[in-house]
């Protein structure tokens, strides 16, 4: 939801997207679902609901979006890093 290019998985030209981009995008979607649900044990019944979900949004638009382009995208700075690879091997 973050960025310019193809945001909501729309794209800017009337090209098909490239193969497998559905299924990296559904990838992600699983993770980002996980970590707002991973502190909802420690969070349920010491927070009210509404506050639950505030953080919910916060963190499935904003922060999450941001870290998994730095750590999984080609030119995020965690695998670019200074000509270094340091976390996945993807060049």
């Amino acid at each position: 939801m973050v960025g310019v290019s193809k945001y909501c998985q729309t794209s800017q030209d009337s090209t098909a997207a490239p193969e497998g981009y559905y299924a990296r995008w559904f990838f992600q979607y699983v993770f980002t679902a996980t970590a707002s649900t991973i502190v909802s044990g420690a969070m349920a019944e010491r927070t009210e609901f509404v506050m639950y979900m505030i953080y919910c949004v916060f963190l499935t638009a904003f922060i999450y979006p941001v870290v998994a382009h730095w750590a999984w995208s080609n030119t995020g700075w965690l695998v670019t890093g200074a000509g270094l690879c340091l976390v996945l091997d993807s060049r």
